[in-house]
């Protein structure tokens, strides 16, 4: 008989998040506390960085705060009393580095620019598949430098991951559909 521990493990949608660097997948886990900087501060020589290194990104950033300030900032990371660090983030990202969730519904990757997004969401598509889960219906795809994107069917996901425009003229079974819909003229009292 199962205990209502495992009960609740089966019934929690599955997701899983982490960090993409070009066509390959980095880092990923499936703890939700994991947070993707606390990934960077746990495994640094995975993104080319070192503890110094990344205490001199947090010393650059941060350059009113007090001198023990960066050290510490690591140390709460790794600690897990704060979870991000948006001038870390940049600083990966401009690298080429993505971050990424998928779960069971939802999925999103967020890179420097739609070049480096687009690598990312090829890696996750080789890896995980988004779009043969039952029940998925939206991936956002979040550049820090442009325009984000949502995709919501199969076509459109594999239209943009070849980096082919999206269809714009109807098919021949839109333009049927079109001649039975009825514009409803709502006239003023």
């Amino acid at each position: 008989m199962k205990s209502f521990k495992q009960y609740i493990t089966e019934r929690t949608q599955p997701f899983v998040k982490g960090w993409t660097f070009k066509s390959k997948i980095v880092t990923s886990t499936t703890e939700y506390n994991n947070y993707h900087i606390k990934q960077v501060i746990e495994r640094p020589t995975k993104f080319g960085m070192t503890r110094a290194k990344i205490i001199k990104v947090f010393a650059d950033a941060y350059k009113d705060s007090p001198e023990d300030y960066p050290e510490g900032l690591y140390d709460m990371i790794l600690d897990g009393e704060v979870d991000n660090d948006v001038y870390l983030e940049e600083h990966l990202q401009k690298k080429g580095y993505c971050m990424f969730v998928v779960d069971k519904v939802h999925g999103s990757v967020q890179g420097w620019d739609e070049k480096s997004s687009k690598l990312g969401a090829k890696a996750l598509d080789d890896k995980y598949l988004p779009y043969e889960k039952d029940g998925f219906k939206l991936f956002e795809v979040k550049p820090v430098k442009g325009r984000p994107k949502y995709i919501t069917s199969k076509y459109d996901w594999y239209t943009w991951l070849e980096g082919k425009k999206a269809a714009v003229k109807r098919t021949d079974i839109g333009s049927t559909m079109s001649q039975f819909r009825e514009e409803k003229d709502i006239k003023p009292l």
